[in-house]
């Protein structure tokens, strides 16, 4: 199994959470293999390149994606059932428990609206605000949307009057 090594299918992994998995799973959907992690919030999906004949693991490993992401980025199953990257020379038991079915959690069916916009821009604006996240209103096409600080639980936030403004790239 290969995956492009400037994308991190481990990025939403964290350790020690209920919440979310210690580890990476393959998951096929829409006749394509993609590697997939979860905070509990997100759900990031990665492409995989798998062979025909492949045995995929049930779970992979954080530290070995981040291992196959400094090198060949390739990642495959021992007749004994380990986790390996051809070029680490270690071994990973697969992990006890199971990855959530993500794919019941994909939307379906025609999207109502999209838009693009820049998110590392909006990443500088909520550093920007002092914010723990923010909410984005979106006015219409070929309008700025404004970007509205929350501080502490959403739920909870605290209203100061800070917001942004952000033109998205594009609308349909």
């Amino acid at each position: 199994m290969r995956f492009d090594r400037k994308k991190n299918p481990a990025a939403l992994v964290v350790e020690g959470s209920r919440y979310a998995t210690s580890f990476v799973a393959p998951v096929t959907y829409r006749n394509g293999t993609y590697l997939c992690s979860t905070d509990g919030r997100a759900l990031v999906m990665v492409s995989a390149d798998v062979e025909a004949d492949e045995t995929l693991p049930r779970a992979i490993p954080a530290e070995l994606i981040a291992s196959a992401r400094k090198g060949i980025c390739a990642i495959g199953v021992k007749p004994d059932g380990k986790v390996v990257a051809l070029h680490n020379p270690a071994e990973y038991p697969q992990p006890e428990g199971c990855f959530p079915d993500v794919v019941d959690v994909i939307p379906t069916g025609k999207h109502e609206r999209a838009f693009s916009f820049d998110a590392e821009l909006l990443a500088k604006i909520q550093k920007a605000l002092g914010a723990d996240g923010v909410t984005v209103e979106w006015h219409g096409d070929h309008q700025p949307m404004v970007i509205r600080p929350f501080y502490g639980k959403k739920n909870k936030a605290k209203a100061d009057g800070s917001f942004a403004v952000q033109m998205p790239i594009s609308s349909s």
